[in-house]
């Protein structure tokens, strides 16, 4: 009898050290997927500040570099992978996040530059959005209890 007893314990003991060690790898991978994905934001939003301050660049030349900031941040395909390991709450922030830099890029395609109301209204709701996000991301992290 102790020693069934013992044995349903130690089994006990060895199901819960599993469920903590993926819940850490889970946590992890979340936590990389993240930083990435916020990396990507960056450099999105960089590449349009450099082009909205470029003012001699023609429009056929802005939507070019325009396309190729969003197409080599990495930011699409993160997306995805996104979408398979966040909360749906999460989701939905990565999603604001990214369609307002989209919003902030058509501005610069129709002319804007970095003095234009419609630019800079674009680019504060941008900055919006990636606060809410970060705040989400922590939270979901558990950095922000």
């Amino acid at each position: 009898m102790a020693d069934r007893v013992r044995w349903r314990r130690e089994l006990m003991e060895r199901t819960a050290e599993r469920q903590r060690a993926e819940q850490e790898h889970k946590q992890t991978m979340r936590h990389a997927v993240y930083t990435e994905y916020l990396t990507a934001l960056s450099r999105i939003r960089n590449g349009l500040r450099e082009i909205a301050h470029d003012e001699t660049t023609g429009a056929a030349e802005r939507a070019a570099r325009l396309q190729k900031v969003f197409l080599e941040s990495g930011a699409y395909e993160l997306r995805s992978q996104l979408q398979l390991v966040a909360p749906e709450s999460i989701v939905q922030r990565t999603e604001g996040a990214y369609k307002s830099l989209r919003r902030l890029r058509m501005a610069i395609e129709d002319g804007a530059s970095f003095q234009d109301a419609a630019y800079l209204e674009r680019r504060d709701h941008y900055h919006g959005q990636l606060a809410s996000l970060k705040q989400a991301l922590r939270r979901d992290l558990s950095i922000d209890t």
